[in-house]
């Protein structure tokens, strides 16, 4: 997970246990400058936060596990390959390393960011990997912005296919389409991730492929104009199938060699790196149920 200090972490637990519609608008007002309409939500965000607190989000528990959500992809689009799964465990000191590829991913399926990439297994401290993947374990993601549905997560640790095309230090291009009801708007391009020195580029695209990266905070934008997969109607197509009755959600794709890999659904993404307007643009895409 995106790791915050001890302090923090305990902090935010103990006012989600207090009051969890505080600490969500808390982290809300730090990025926006305002408080969360709960009566009338109309940006994504306040949307999201919104249905958190008003709506049954046990099917976010169930997709935004990262080893249940292999299941429903395999359910509902088949056709859309699953990086090749090697474990799965409640404790790190039952991974047998020995019997592990070269290279691999270790992450733990409830959180953001509780990922450990080994790109050669023989420089590898296990002792560091199980004590660091014991600690995750421990954590309740939930409790850092008030995202209940990670505490109904049966917490493990999986260990997948590592996939890459790329140089030695820098990962794949990481493709996230925010999805409504089946329908993709926009997709989000990461590339150019340095894993050793937490560095990262974000392109902007509407679901025509139109370079709309001036709606990203300058300081994260990317210069570089992407250019679109040579399969992109095919990820459009995966996107249809895999969040259809879902009012909203992000789908993560990769594409490698033209082949079309799942990454994760969330439902709950980070915010701050877009302008208001744009939330507000994505807020409008978002048709909260009535009569709940």
């Amino acid at each position: 997970m995106h790791i915050v200090n001890t302090y923090i972490y305990y902090s935010n637990k103990y006012q989600y246990l207090k009051n969890p519609k505080k600490l969500a608008n808390k982290s809300y007002l730090k990025v926006f400058k305002k408080n969360i309409n709960w009566e009338c939500p109309k940006d994504l965000i306040e949307k999201i936060i919104w249905m958190q607190f008003n709506s049954d989000t046990s099917l976010w528990s169930e997709l935004a596990d990262k080893y249940k959500v292999r299941s429903y992809i395999k359910k509902i689009c088949p056709e859309c390959k699953l990086p090749e799964l090697y474990g799965k465990y409640t404790n790190a000191n039952q991974i047998d390393f020995e019997s592990l590829p070269k290279q691999f991913v270790i992450k733990t399926n409830n959180g953001c960011g509780s990922v450990i990439i080994v790109r050669d297994k023989s420089k590898i401290n296990i002792r560091k990997i199980n004590k660091t993947l014991n600690k995750w374990l421990k954590l309740d993601y939930g409790y850092i912005n008030a995202q209940s549905h990670y505490l109904r997560i049966p917490k493990c640790i999986i260990i997948e296919e590592f996939l890459s095309d790329k140089e030695e230090h820098t990962t794949l291009k990481d493709y996230k389409f925010w999805c409504f009801n089946g329908k993709p708007e926009t997709c989000l391009v990461v590339s150019d991730r340095n894993i050793l020195k937490h560095k990262y580029k974000l392109s902007l695209y509407d679901v025509n492929w139109n370079n709309i990266s001036y709606n990203i905070k300058k300081c994260l934008r990317s210069d570089e104009n992407i250019e679109k997969p040579k399969n992109y109607e095919l990820m459009l197509e995966y996107c249809q199938k895999i969040t259809r009755n879902i009012p909203c959600v992000r789908l993560d794709l990769y594409n490698i060699n033209g082949k079309i890999y799942f990454g994760e659904l969330t439902f709950t993404s980070g915010f701050g790196s877009y302008n208001i307007d744009f939330y507000n643009y994505l807020g409008s895409k978002f048709e909260l149920p009535v009569n709940l």
